[in-house]
């Protein structure tokens, strides 16, 4: 069921300086979990999604182990659940999780075809049946600031979002915006704002800098969404279509045949950091990898922007594409953090950290990180007594 799109409403414009206010990148840390030398459930394999709760209790989703470890704002152990199965609140083939504010966790199970909730104490409470496009997957995301939070691949390939209040979570392909209802036994869309992204390359290929459509959502069970060309963030409010567009002048930069040739560069390098002679033994030649990347498509400009994100007080975290994050393909551009309706706070410097994995209360905010042995770790910090 699709339901009747948004109103349309007049639109406010906010112009945000150019010249950027310098944040402090001081972040107090307060625990880690995982490494060598660990307990058994810090042994964390296959860790992508993790979200706090009012209390200030992370929960950290294991893919691999098909379970969530929760843990305590000291660092240690309370709970665990989750566990691979075919009954009431076992998972087949997991692929997205996220935390309501009480507690309360969702999982899409693809294997289900369906969202798995579980009730504050880790019991299973109920499923909600969403049937995914042909050709596509589902993943959720952390939404801190609000209550529930997914993000859907649809037949496109193209990546969406979602959030909204409990209950709800919005949806972003490259057009329109829209909210997954998550009540009854299945879920439902409606939508919350018209935008369409033009289409890339050849649909299956990869096209470095191709332009996304970004959104987050909001604690009014709104959303802000941005087209990654521009700094162009367009604020919509529930049941109220786009209220206003913030912006920066702040404009892509081409993409030139230096750009193509460091950009397969890196990715070369990364390749074999990341896989290493298991998969690209020393008999491989550089060339042959380099030819294989050679095939990639590119777009004509870089993005502007790389990610966006609301944090737990309902506050946007937009960052930038800085030039050395585009080489390596890491993390590492200015994050500017703004209110939806237009105030800026200020901007973290290019390299200072990437955008939180997840954000809590009281300015916890957790990271996914790797060692130095490559293995993961979950670090918990504090953000600055002014971001609290």
């Amino acid at each position: 069921m699709v339901l009747t799109s948004a109103p349309v409403v007049a639109q406010e414009t906010v112009d945000i300086p150019s010249e950027d206010r310098a944040l402090s990148a001081g972040l107090e840390e307060v625990y880690r979990l995982g490494g060598p030398d660990t307990d058994a459930w810090e042994a964390f394999s296959v860790v992508v999604h993790v979200a706090f709760d009012e209390t200030g209790r992370l929960y950290v989703f294991d893919e691999d182990a098909l379970g969530v470890a929760v843990v305590r704002p000291d660092g240690s152990l309370e709970r665990e659940f989750g566990r691979e199965g075919e009954g009431p609140g076992e998972l087949i083939l997991p692929t997205a999780f996220t935390v309501l504010r009480d507690g309360t966790a969702v999982v899409f199970d693809g294997g289900r075809q369906a969202f798995v909730l579980y009730r504050p104490d880790g019991s299973f409470d109920r499923q909600v049946d969403f049937q995914v496009p042909s050709g596509g997957t589902v993943s959720l995301l952390g939404i801190e600031a609000a209550h529930i939070g997914s993000a859907v691949l649809p037949s496109t390939g193209i990546a969406v979002t979602a959030m909204g209040l409990v209950g709800r979570g919005v949806t972003v392909d490259r057009g329109p915006v829209e909210m997954i209802v998550l009540v009854g036994d299945e879920a439902v869309r409606e939508t919350i704002a018209e935008h369409r992204l033009a289409g890339g390359g050849i649909p299956g290929n990869l096209v470095a800098f191709e332009p996304t459509l970004i959104a987050t959502p909001l604690p009014d069970g709104g959303a802000a969404f941005v087209d990654s060309t521009t700094y162009s963030v367009k604020v919509a409010e529930a049941g109220g279509g786009v209220a206003r567009v913030l912006r920066r002048p702040l404009l892509p930069e081409p993409v030139t045949e230096v750009l193509r040739e460091a950009y397969t560069e890196s990715r070369l390098e990364l390749l074999k950091e990341e896989f290493g002679e298991e998969f690209f033994p020393g008999d491989v030649d550089d060339d042959f990898l380099r030819s294989a990347l050679g095939n990639v498509e590119f777009a004509s400009e870089v993005p502007v922007v790389r990610a966006l994100k609301t944090d737990w007080n309902g506050r946007l975290w937009l960052e930038r594409t800085g030039m050395e994050m585009t080489l390596v393909g890491l993390g590492g551009g200015p994050i500017d953090v703004l209110t939806p309706y237009g105030h800026y706070i200020g901007t973290y410097p290019a390299g200072s950290f990437a955008i939180p994995d997840a954000f809590g209360p009281e300015g916890l905010v957790a990271f996914i990180e790797r060692d130095e042995f490559g293995v993961t770790v979950v670090v918990v910090r504090r953000l600055p007594a002014q971001l609290r």
